[in-house]
């Protein structure tokens, strides 16, 4: 969010020959997608209001791969007498046609800056600085920003050394901007190589997933992971190798299978723990998300619950988290009140501050919205709650693998996750229990959960076996361990920047197409998905017509259909990424996109 009204713009400098590159550097892809087009796109969705592009060498194929895009190219004519030329060049074209208070120069060359970096220096301008330079370590750098009072020095600049010629001359204030990816350039072949290294390392996931093999006529672009998630090749090698080398039942033999087994399965749970935050007591597995909610509202609810006991709702939430709670009520004559959702869909904090003067005894909540991406404040909601004695149960199914999440240090009581949703197999997930709510009833009895039957009464281990009755999805338990693993190997801090930033080129792409409307807070960042309708165009349809293309989306109300009705919208059309989506599968939805809304007529209408 901008501090000031004043106006900034973004020059790229996209004119340069590319001598030691031998061809035309800023046509080379990165992700599907042009080096040049990959840089507009990040000065697109960053805080400046305008982007100005300035070529010179190529300008035919430099200007086609930026088509579609709103930005303004212009041609420097003097490109060869180098760089300070295009700067000269930029800013006499801003200042005629936009008159802006700053200018961001940006070479068309760093494929590794960002959005958030621009905003960085937008930021710190705003406070009053004339200079803001991109700082990494000892080293500074582009981009930079530039109060408009710098302007006259900038237009005097010759040769190829650029803006650096002035910076003896003023007071420049460092960013620091952290990694030295900065600054990677694709200036030589060797160059090039090493950052197509780095990028696969960072983006380039795809080939991790047996499933984009597929001979097809068409290629998959798989943008549905909010449903479920495609599974990696190292997930379903951890299945196989269990299946080969250690299937066998737990906690029944003694033989050297069976305590393979029992190992396999004890391990796993301590894996998923390590990766949630939660303890290995409290951590019960179950056949997904809906099973720990339901497992977690029935076991506490029948105990602790008495008829006209309040519980509160978050209106958001999937149905899982409310289904159970309505025929929990019919049961048990408790009353539900549901938190009111504003304009944007998020949770009216005064409708939230009223319920918690009548002192619910429960409240149910989402981490992540499945329609809108947004995030509750999880810990913050539970420490309102906990102040008037409520016990939180939490819905962390979309949250799970695609924000850092340490169960735990929220506070909640409860916390549900599938693994199917994070790169995982289906069919597995677990209950997180605090200590303080573990003495629930299970849902399941029988064989594995008991130390002794009689005729008249029996007895349960401790947890979190005694809640796990049966044969449980010893597989599935190895392959959510494993998904864990494929996650600490690639960050889960930066699965959710990769996720953030192609969430924000949705909402860019998107949002330029007429008639198209993306749910939720435009100021608010969506992790991993994101939902939208289209005017006079059905969301069924449309997933229909892009099904055709190849593109996998999903429409309809999206298991929260209480959302949607308090939003005044029969359904929607969403869009969900995962480690293996790219800045191209976002092109190609949008193209798609406004190929629909002239199929289905709405420019005529």
């Amino acid at each position: 969010m901008r501090k000031t009204d004043k106006k900034i713009v973004v020059i790229l400098l996209a004119a340069g020959g590319s001598v030691r590159m031998g061809t035309q550097k800023l046509l080379l892809e990165l992700g599907g997608i042009s080096i040049v087009r990959r840089c507009a796109i990040q000065a697109l969705a960053s805080l400046a209001d305008t982007v100005t592009i300035v070529t010179g060498s190529n300008q035919t194929e430099v200007r086609e791969q930026l088509s579609g895009l709103n930005v303004d190219i212009i041609h420097n004519p003097n490109w060869k007498e180098g760089q300070a030329s295009s700067i000269k060049c930029g800013i006499q074209f801003v200042e005629s046609m936009q008159a802006p208070d700053g200018a961001i120069i940006l070479a068309a060359d760093q494929p590794f800056v960002n959005a958030d970096h621009l905003n960085q220096l937008i930021n710190s301008w705003e406070l009053g600085e004339v200079i803001v330079a991109s700082w990494v370590g000892e080293q500074i750098g582009t981009p930079v920003l530039f109060d408009r009072s710098i302007f006259s020095s900038l237009k005097e600049l010759k040769g190829d050394k650029g803006a650096r010629q002035i910076f003896p001359y003023f007071d420049i204030k460092p960013v620091e901007q952290g990694e030295k990816l900065l600054f990677y350039d694709v200036d030589t072949p060797k160059a090039f190589e090493a950052v197509k290294e780095i990028w696969m390392q960072r983006y380039g996931w795809k080939d991790c997933f047996p499933i984009f093999n597929r001979k097809e006529e068409t290629p998959l672009i798989y943008l549905d992971s909010a449903a479920t998630s495609q599974t990696p090749k190292e997930v379903i090698d951890a299945q196989a190798k269990y299946e080969m080398s250690s299937r066998a039942n737990i906690r029944r033999g003694v033989y050297s299978l069976a305590e393979k087994s029992d190992e396999a399965y004890e391990t796993a749970r301590e894996n998923v723990a390590d990766f949630f935050g939660t303890d290995f007591e409290g951590t019960i597995f179950t056949h997904g998300a809906t099973e720990a909610l339901n497992l977690a509202i029935w076991g506490w609810g029948n105990s602790n619950l008495q008829k006209g006991d309040l519980v509160v709702l978050d209106t958001g939430s999937h149905h899982a988290g409310i289904v159970p709670w309505l025929m929990l009520a019919k049961q048990k004559g408790i009353y539900l009140e549901f938190i009111d959702l504003d304009e944007w869909g998020e949770l009216s904090e005064k409708r939230w501050l009223e319920l918690l003067k009548k002192r619910p005894k429960a409240a149910f909540f989402t981490h992540i919205s499945n329609v809108t991406g947004q995030k509750n404040d999880l810990q913050q909601l539970t420490s309102q709650a906990h102040e008037v004695g409520a016990i939180v149960f939490a819905d962390c199914a979309q949250s799970a693998g695609h924000t850092p999440l340490h169960i735990k240090q929220m506070g909640v009581d409860f916390a549900a996750v599938s693994a199917h949703k994070m790169y995982g197999p289906f069919g597995i997930g677990f209950l997180w229990a605090a200590k303080k709510v573990r003495a629930i009833q299970p849902l399941i009895g029988g064989g594995g959960m008991v130390e002794s039957v009689s005729k008249n009464d029996f007895s349960m281990t401790e947890s979190p076996s005694c809640f796990e009755a049966g044969t449980p999805n010893i597989t599935g338990a190895v392959g959510f361990a494993a998904a864990c693993d494929f996650l600490r190997k690639i960050g889960v801090e930066q699965v959710e920047r990769h996720s953030q930033y192609l969430c924000n080129l949705a909402k860019q792409q998107l949002s330029a197409i007429n008639g198209v409307h993306i749910l939720g807070n435009p100021k608010k960042e969506k992790i991993s998905l994101l939902s939208f309708t289209i005017k006079n165009v059905h969301p069924h349809d449309a997933a229909s017509f892009l099904a055709d293309k190849g593109i996998a989306v999903r429409a309809g109300y999206h298991c929260a259909m209480p959302f949607h009705k308090a939003m005044g919208i029969p359904a929607s059309v969403r869009a969900s990424f995962g480690v293996y989506s790219s800045e191209n599968d976002v092109q190609c939805l949008a193209a798609a996109v406004q190929q629909a809304i002239e199929v289905y007529g709405y420019e005529t209408r």
